[in-house]
Protein backbone atom coordinates (compact mmCIF):
# COMPACT_ATOMS: atom_id res chain seq x y z
CA UNK A 1 0.00 0.00 0.00
CA UNK A 2 1.06 3.31 -0.68
CA UNK A 3 1.70 6.11 2.26
CA UNK A 4 1.09 9.49 1.24
CA UNK A 5 3.67 11.92 2.16
CA UNK A 6 2.07 15.36 2.66
CA UNK A 7 3.23 19.05 3.42
CA UNK A 8 1.69 19.58 6.66
CA UNK A 9 -0.03 22.47 8.51
CA UNK A 10 3.03 24.77 10.03
CA UNK A 11 0.79 27.87 11.38
CA UNK A 12 -2.42 29.69 10.75
CA UNK A 13 -0.98 32.21 8.01
CA UNK A 14 1.75 29.94 5.97
CA UNK A 15 -0.03 28.58 3.02
CA UNK A 16 3.01 26.87 1.13
CA UNK A 17 6.96 26.35 1.59
CA UNK A 18 9.94 26.06 -0.38
CA UNK A 19 11.01 22.17 -0.62
CA UNK A 20 14.62 22.98 0.41
CA UNK A 21 16.20 19.35 0.52
CA UNK A 22 15.22 15.60 -0.08
CA UNK A 23 17.07 13.69 2.91
CA UNK A 24 16.40 10.47 1.01
CA UNK A 25 17.36 9.48 -2.34
CA UNK A 26 13.97 8.22 -4.66
CA UNK A 27 13.95 4.48 -4.50
CA UNK A 28 15.75 4.07 -0.63
CA UNK A 29 14.28 1.70 1.94
CA UNK A 30 12.59 4.59 5.34
CA UNK A 31 12.63 3.30 8.20
CA UNK A 32 9.67 5.24 10.43
CA UNK A 33 10.89 8.63 11.69
CA UNK A 34 13.79 8.74 9.07
CA UNK A 35 13.80 12.10 7.96
CA UNK A 36 12.47 12.51 4.82
CA UNK A 37 13.05 16.42 3.32
CA UNK A 38 13.46 19.93 4.30
CA UNK A 39 10.91 22.78 4.25
CA UNK A 40 11.40 26.12 4.48
CA UNK A 41 8.58 28.86 4.70
CA UNK A 42 8.88 32.23 5.40
CA UNK A 43 8.60 31.51 9.79
CA UNK A 44 10.42 28.75 9.69
CA UNK A 45 12.72 25.54 8.23
CA UNK A 46 11.34 22.32 9.36
CA UNK A 47 12.76 18.43 8.67
CA UNK A 48 9.37 16.06 7.72
CA UNK A 49 9.89 12.55 8.90
CA UNK A 50 8.90 9.20 7.94
CA UNK A 51 5.47 8.18 9.32
CA UNK A 52 5.80 4.83 7.76
CA UNK A 53 8.25 2.13 6.82
CA UNK A 54 9.10 1.34 3.20
CA UNK A 55 10.28 2.19 -0.29
CA UNK A 56 10.10 5.97 -0.64
CA UNK A 57 9.59 7.71 -3.75
CA UNK A 58 9.82 11.27 -4.72
CA UNK A 59 7.14 12.91 -6.79
CA UNK A 60 8.21 17.13 -6.40
CA UNK A 61 11.55 18.14 -7.29
CA UNK A 62 14.01 19.45 -5.08
CA UNK A 63 13.89 23.01 -5.01
CA UNK A 64 9.80 23.39 -6.01
CA UNK A 65 7.42 25.47 -3.94
CA UNK A 66 4.68 23.39 -2.46
CA UNK A 67 0.95 23.93 -0.67
CA UNK A 68 0.04 22.83 2.57
CA UNK A 69 -1.32 19.28 2.15
CA UNK A 70 0.47 18.33 -1.29
CA UNK A 71 1.45 15.48 -1.79
CA UNK A 72 5.02 15.23 -2.60
CA UNK A 73 6.08 11.68 -2.14
CA UNK A 74 4.85 8.10 -1.29
CA UNK A 75 6.15 5.33 1.27
CA UNK A 76 5.59 1.66 -0.48
CA UNK A 77 4.78 0.08 2.61
CA UNK A 78 4.34 -3.74 1.08
CA UNK A 79 8.07 -3.22 0.33
CA UNK A 80 10.40 -4.32 3.07
CA UNK A 81 14.15 -4.26 3.30
CA UNK A 82 16.16 -7.70 1.96
CA UNK A 83 15.63 -9.48 4.90
CA UNK A 84 19.92 -10.82 4.12
CA UNK A 85 21.13 -7.86 5.20
CA UNK A 86 20.83 -9.34 8.98
CA UNK A 87 22.80 -12.34 7.59
CA UNK A 88 26.17 -13.07 8.19
CA UNK A 89 28.48 -12.68 4.73
CA UNK A 90 30.25 -15.59 2.80
CA UNK A 91 33.35 -16.76 4.61
CA UNK A 92 36.22 -15.47 2.27
CA UNK A 93 39.69 -16.57 2.53
CA UNK A 94 42.39 -14.01 2.77
CA UNK A 95 45.29 -14.48 0.45
CA UNK A 96 48.39 -15.16 2.12
CA UNK A 97 51.33 -12.75 2.59
CA UNK A 98 53.83 -13.09 -0.09
CA UNK A 99 57.15 -14.54 1.14
CA UNK A 100 60.04 -12.20 0.54
CA UNK A 101 62.84 -13.88 -1.58
CA UNK A 102 66.01 -14.83 0.44
CA UNK A 103 69.21 -14.30 -0.72
CA UNK A 104 71.33 -17.53 -0.82
CA UNK A 105 73.49 -18.21 1.89
CA UNK A 106 77.08 -17.24 0.11
CA UNK A 107 79.43 -20.63 -0.01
Amino acid sequence: MAFEVTIPEVGESITEGFLAEWSQPDGAMVAIEDPLLVLETDKITMNINAEQAGQFHIMVAEGETVQVGQVVATIDTDVTAPADRDEKPAATTEPTPAQEPTAPEPA
